[in-house]
């Protein structure tokens, strides 16, 4: 893959919506990767432990993840919580889905550290739309931190509290 190319890892159990999700995510995108993993648990493994070696040799991880609600085991808003704990997933934009999209679950969602929060897609057509105007604002409009630098700020981060701890000694 180039380095131009996207890698979406998409957190869903449901078959037929991870289909329409990858189906709408390569139609907008020439050059991309979907990771499909089933559990809340695996996602957060793919985060923690990198994509598989072949999958993409340039880069570990991916370029933003969509992430449903109701997944088996680990919810999807406590798999939302870890992913924005850890240095290495802090930065990449996070897309939950949900088929209840109760103002309740919506604002738990951006509390949480969503980025956007979509009703679950069941028309092409239609996702194909919002994903077009999610890139569009994302790519022209917002400045999005990239993973790499949320590590590298992690990092740098680290090293400044461990001088300011070693000089205070």
């Amino acid at each position: 893959m180039k380095d131009n190319s996207k890698i979406m890892l998409l957190i869903e159990d449901d078959d037929e919506t991870a289909a329409l999700i990858t189906e709408s995510f390569c139609e907008i995108f020439d050059q991309c990767l979907v990771v499909r993993v089933t559990t809340g648990e695996s996602g957060l493994e793919y985060i923690t432990q990198g994509l598989p070696k072949g999958l993409s040799p340039q880069r570990e991880l991916p370029d933003i993840v969509f992430l449903d609600t109701s997944l088996p085991g680990m919810s999807g808003m406590e798999c939302l919580k870890q992913l924005r704990q850890h240095p290495r997933s802090r930065g990449i934009p996070v897309v939950v889905l949900a088929d209840d999209c109760t103002p309740h679950m919506v604002c738990r969602a951006y509390e949480l550290g969503a980025a956007s929060f979509f009703r679950k897609p069941r028309i092409l057509q239609d996702f194909i739309v919002k994903l077009t105007e999610l890139n569009m604002y994302w790519s022209q409009t917002a400045e999005v931190p990239t993973a790499r630098r949320s590590e590298e700020h992690t990092l740098e981060m680290a090293m400044s509290s461990e001088a300011e701890h070693d000089s205070i000694q």
